[in-house]
């Protein structure tokens, strides 16, 4: 299963997605899409990817049996500022493909916990995707590595982090 997690607004990607779907369904790539989330873009969403599972919002345990039942996250937002959601997939142990841009590339190691495509390139991310399903011992491989990457995300560790960066900026502690 290929997974969306995240607000339904077109910045996200939406229309990227959709068009990836549409083009694994093409190719004959196995698979089926699910849609976690709501929004304002929701409605225009559901015509562009009819084939696709919506379940609207989920939180708490819905949320992490929705991830859990997905085998690859597929995120090609080029809008993030952090990316909690891509996190919460590399948590649940998601092999993640994601757009190479602000936010994601922060956190996704390109190859070793996820994979990066260019924002609107739509044969990258079906070529990714696509790869995925077709080679289990690569998502297999990804998959393993996402919730070691997602643990240096602790908010102890990010605080303690940007901390230590405020610190060197300051000239507090150099001394």
């Amino acid at each position: 299963m290929v997974a969306f997690v995240g607000r339904l607004v077109w910045e996200k990607g939406l229309k990227v997605w959709a068009e990836t779907i549409r083009k694994l369904t093409a190719e004959g790539v196995p698979h089926k899409a699910l849609v976690i989330g709501e929004g304002p873009a929701g409605a225009g969403f559901r015509k562009l990817a009819p084939t696709a599972t919506f379940t609207g919002r989920l939180t708490g345990a819905e949320l992490g049996v929705a991830f859990a039942s997905a085998d690859v996250f597929f995120f090609p937002s080029a809008s993030e500022t952090f990316g909690c959601v891509t996190v919460e997939a590399l948590a649940s142990g998601l092999a993640c493909v994601v757009a190479d841009a602000t936010g994601s590339r922060d956190i996704i190691r390109a190859g070793v916990d996820g994979l990066l495509c260019p924002p609107t390139d739509v044969p990258a991310f079906a070529a990714a995707v696509a790869g995925l399903i077709r080679d289990p011992a690569a998502r297999h491989r990804l998959r393993t590595a996402a919730p070691t990457r997602a643990a240096e995300f602790r908010w102890e560790a990010v605080l303690a982090t940007m901390l230590t960066r405020f610190r060197r900026v300051g000239g507090v502690g150099n001394g």
